[in-house]
């Protein structure tokens, strides 16, 4: 109900804060204020809690009054996970030998991390602090694919395998009749060695260095 008028942290372990009114009226028994905080450190475990009564001060017609609490109690610092998971790009899944599923970003949002496949698609994101988090797997040429509810705690939390369907040619998020006609303008291309031209690698969907009929049926599959 009150917004924060300020914070002080210059106290190792303490945090000290100021609400104001703003002329708003109240009755009864309510939270007036609410204070979120973030422990820095990454070392899990329990210490005590102590929270101290202060003073509110009312216009200068009033009296100030005590801020009551219900108690002290226990703030439980929980440690960071790790989200480890597998990104497998549609085309380039080869089964039996070494894939080629390197290169994907994983992002966990907000403010979760960013993590790179590796050859065989998996990756690991470390250092995540816990909370619900939403995973994206994205690489340019195939579709975003989307994770809701992902719960980190302590420890390690495996995502499961994610499939990317590729076939994004022109990279505007949508498979369709125009990614066909951007393969089919390209149709035969192979990669120079100094590497494609402009945006004429688009096209090369599954990254074997040709672009023809894998690309084609990528994108109309």
């Amino acid at each position: 109900r009150f917004p924060t008028k300020w914070v002080d942290t210059s106290v190792a372990g303490q945090v000290t804060a100021a609400f104001e009114n703003l002329g708003q009226p109240f009755t009864g028994t309510d939270a007036l204020a609410y204070l979120n905080f973030t422990v820095g450190g990454d070392a899990a475990g329990s210490n005590s809690l102590c929270l101290v009564a202060g003073l509110f001060s009312l216009p200068p017609d009033s009296n100030p009054f005590v801020v009551s609490y219900l108690g002290d109690g226990t703030l439980t610092v929980v440690g960071s996970g790790t989200v480890t998971g597998t990104v497998i790009l549609q085309g380039r899944d080869y089964t039996g030998h070494a894939t080629r599923n390197a290169g994907a970003t994983v992002i966990l949002s907000v403010a979760g991390g960013t993590a790179t496949t590796i050859a065989d698609g998996t990756f690991s994101l470390t250092n995540v602090r816990p909370g619900s988090y939403e995973a994206q797997a994205r690489l340019d040429g195939y579709l975003t694919a989307v994770k809701s509810g992902v719960n980190v705690e302590s420890g390690s939390r495996d995502i499961g395998t994610v499939k990317l369907l590729g076939g994004d040619a022109t990279r505007d998020q949508m498979i369709n009749v125009q990614d066909l006609a951007f393969i089919g303008a390209r149709f035969n291309m192979s990669k120079p060695v100094d590497g494609w031209s402009g945006n004429d690698g688009w096209a090369d969907i599954n990254a074997d260095g040709t672009i023809n009929i894998l690309d084609l049926t990528l994108a109309g599959s």
